[in-house]
């Protein structure tokens, strides 16, 4: 509620304590405070910040990018999912790791054959 509503509820002989259905939300004596999960965190749900991202991007797959390019991910979308905490933005690595991995073509013992592949895959577009 707001301060000037408050005011004019307690010079109009309103009772002090403001009632349930003014709260826009749920009163603060009856909200439901959320329980932390149980059990030890994994590897793969550890937090990343998009610097610890990019190194271990680099580190696992040698995938390089740099923290300019994870913002426009985030913003045009094609990047690892992610997560915000206010104005903080987290990653984990098991999103990650998928994500590195589905970026990722299948292994090629030459160049011919990925330019046969890129030809093949052309003609069967047209």
């Amino acid at each position: 509620m707001h301060p000037r509503e408050y005011a004019k509820l307690k010079t109009e002989g309103a009772s002090s304590k403001p009632s349930a259905s003014q709260y826009a939300v749920a009163p603060p004596e009856t909200r439901i405070r959320s329980t932390p999960p149980t059990g030890p965190p994994t590897d793969d749900d550890a937090s990343l910040t998009p610097d610890e991202l990019v190194e271990h991007l680099w580190e696992r797959h040698r995938i390089r990018r740099s923290k300019r390019t994870l913002q426009l991910y985030r913003r045009e979308g094609g990047g690892p999912a992610f997560f915000r905490a206010g104005n903080d933005v987290f990653y984990t690595r098991r999103l990650a790791d998928e994500w590195a991995i589905e970026r990722r073509g299948e292994p090629i013992k030459s160049n011919s054959e990925q330019s046969a592949r890129r030809l093949m895959l052309e003609a069967a577009k047209d």
